[in-house]
């Protein structure tokens, strides 16, 4: 039996909780799930996955990814940019410096300038393992409220299956028709996944049909939480999700006082 608390010197607060309230408090805020405690326990169970990955060093974390996309990410911005600041934001992000010689070898940039949103797919790609499960990653990593650019992520899975020659050509325009069916381009975020699904799936809509997703299409989506990745960053966001946050949570800043003196008041009622 725990001793009973008198006063707020007697909690120990982990140092990493607020950070991880935070962070989840984001995930919410831009995920928007119908089902909050399945999403938060999936969130959690992908967080701890993430950490595992990350300590054995084989994966880079979402905070690393964040941190990388926030470098260049402006509206309708997807060229290309000098080599050197791709070498100084992946260093930026502790992103290790011959995984972004890899990247670069992988996608025949030899020249001055790359593609950044290019060279941030194969970054995401090597994280999430698969095509569906990296389209899932994008829209959690730069998702805001709930929704998602389509244009970006149409980019990035055609860019992908245009790379994997394991993959059948022709589920890019497959894909390609399907976002493009998509109104309005700044999307929900399930309907964009359950579209990117359907085709990968090969039960996307026939020619005439309305695209999943689309406003003429019937009927729900299964995955209204869409199996969505923890945002495992640390105050790093591509957008101004971290105002989003606080403004939801209280601020960004926050050391957990607040979280010892509610705790203290429930001990001594």
């Amino acid at each position: 039996m725990s001793e009973p608390l008198y006063s707020a010197e007697q909690i120990r607060i982990p140092s990493e909780l607020p950070e991880i309230l935070k962070n989840y408090a984001k995930f919410i805020i831009k995920s928007q799930p119908a089902d909050i405690l399945a999403s938060s326990a999936e969130y959690f169970s992908r967080l701890s996955k993430q950490r595992t990955q990350a300590n054995g060093g084989k994966r880079l974390t979402n905070m690393q990814l964040e941190a990388f996309y926030a470098k260049f990410s402006t509206p309708d911005d997807r060229g290309t940019v000098p080599r050197k600041d791709i070498d100084e934001a992946a260093a930026a992000a502790n992103i290790p410096a011959t995984q972004v010689q890899d990247v670069l070898s992988l996608g025949g940039w030899s020249a001055d300038r790359v593609p950044w949103l290019k060279f941030w797919a194969f970054l995401c790609a090597s994280a999430a393992g698969t095509l569906m499960a990296t389209v899932e990653l994008v829209c959690e990593l730069i998702g805001d409220n709930g929704r998602i650019s389509v244009p970006i992520v149409q980019d990035i899975a055609v860019f992908l299956i245009e790379q994997d020659r394991t993959v059948d050509p022709t589920l890019a325009s497959h894909i390609t028709r399907a976002l493009e069916a998509l109104s309005p381009r700044d999307h929900p975020i399930p309907q964009v996944i359950e579209a990117v699904r359907q085709e990968i799936e090969g039960k996307g809509a026939a020619d005439g049909e309305p695209a999943a997703g689309s406003d003429d299409a019937q009927g729900g989506y299964a995955h209204e939480s869409a199996e969505s990745y923890p945002d495992d960053s640390a105050g790093t966001a591509p957008t101004d999700f971290g105002a989003e946050a606080e403004t939801a949570t209280g601020s960004g800043d926050a050391t957990g006082d607040d979280v010892i003196q509610e705790s203290v008041a429930e001990e001594e009622q």
